[in-house]
């Protein structure tokens, strides 16, 4: 699906920078090892506690941004937010401020670990009022 293809770069980066470290290591002589492995603990924190770490989180969040009609008014955003939040098991995201993405996108839906059944009421909840035009789920490129 289109949305793991950023975890798996994110996975073959964290791999080739282990190999390149591990190249090194072969590389080098008895002198720098020391120096080396040094090295490979600093790289082992780093990527404990940044990018390599995230990768598994950000493939298990999945949301739905809503898409509004070009009309809608922040009403019609709070009505949508009411009513739909807690339907199937999605939580609805509380407002973000005010920039061209949240208006475009003023609400969105957690709907991660959700089934095909609990998204599919999420979605008919979104597709029964009027001000709604559709939906875009994160791990698609396709929505309503």
């Amino acid at each position: 699906m289109p949305g793991d293809v950023a975890g798996k770069e994110g996975l073959i980066h964290c791999f080739s920078l282990w190999l390149i470290t591990l190249a090194y290591v072969v590389s080098t002589g008895h002198r720098r090892r020391g120096r080396v492995v040094a090295g490979i603990a600093a790289v082992t924190l780093a990527t404990a506690l940044g990018g390599c770490g995230a990768v598994g989180r950000t493939l298990s969040q999945r949301s739905l941004e809503v898409i509004f009609t070009a009309d809608h008014t922040a009403a019609d955003v709070s009505r949508v937010r009411e009513h739909c939040n807690g339907v199937g098991g999605a939580k609805a995201s509380p407002p973000g401020k005010d920039n061209a993405m949240n208006r475009r996108y003023p609400l969105r839906f957690d709907i991660s670990g959700l089934s095909i059944q609990s998204r599919s009421k999420v979605i008919g909840c979104l597709s029964a009022d009027h001000a709604v035009r559709g939906y875009q789920d994160s791990e698609s490129t396709t929505g309503g």
